[in-house]
């Protein structure tokens, strides 16, 4: 089964292509100020828990959203794929090894992830070490490794997608006002 998420507020300009095609959907919140500011913990805090359930049961996932000034937003080119690869590290490894890496902070987020970088975002968040803020650590790690207990037997990936395209909408809230009020909301609130 496809899940389709628009990501607020950018993805909501594929809010009539999604109603023209009879698509269902949901919101979601991964504002790229989090990527920006390299706090990994908000961005793992900002996946719903509807979303971890579909991820868990074996369904497609697919988040949209629009980039500014560039074909894929960052939430799209670097928050999902980090996020694929956390998911698929706590529920398929059986273990945590207690490594200590360096904390990866990014100056600018120019390009897609590198695994490498996805395994250094999943071990300073995940992985307990010295200076990690433990309380944060144990809500998340307890959030996403409850979902664990649905997985499919066979599955061993996370199907988890990211579409965009550019707009040159960004911060224009008239706009994306203009787009909900133009009937673009009639069934999601009905």
């Amino acid at each position: 089964m496809d899940i389709h998420y628009l990501n607020l507020t950018n993805g909501l300009e594929y809010l009539e292509e999604m109603k023209s095609r009879g698509i269902s959907f949901s919101y979601i919140r991964i504002p790229s100020t989090v990527l920006e500011k390299n706090d990994w913990y908000r961005l793992f805090q900002c996946i719903p828990d509807d979303m971890l359930m579909h991820l868990a049961v074996g369904n497609s996932v697919y988040v949209y959203d629009c980039g500014c000034r560039r074909r894929a937003s960052k939430t799209i080119f670097f928050g999902i794929p980090v996020i694929k690869h956390a998911i698929e590290r706590l529920w398929h490894d059986d273990f945590f090894e207690n490594q200590h890496s360096l904390p990866l902070r990014l100056k600018k987020i120019k390009q897609c992830p590198t695994t490498m970088q996805c395994e250094r975002i999943f071990q300073e968040v995940f992985c307990y070490s010295a200076g990690c803020d433990t309380k944060r650590l144990g809500d998340i790690k307890a959030k996403y490794t409850y979902f664990k207990r649905f997985l499919p037997p066979q599955q061993v990936s996370v199907y988890v997608y990211g579409v965009s395209r550019q707009t040159d909408h960004d911060g224009d809230r008239e706009h994306f006002k203009q787009i909900l009020n133009s009937g673009g909301c009639d069934e999601i609130f009905a």
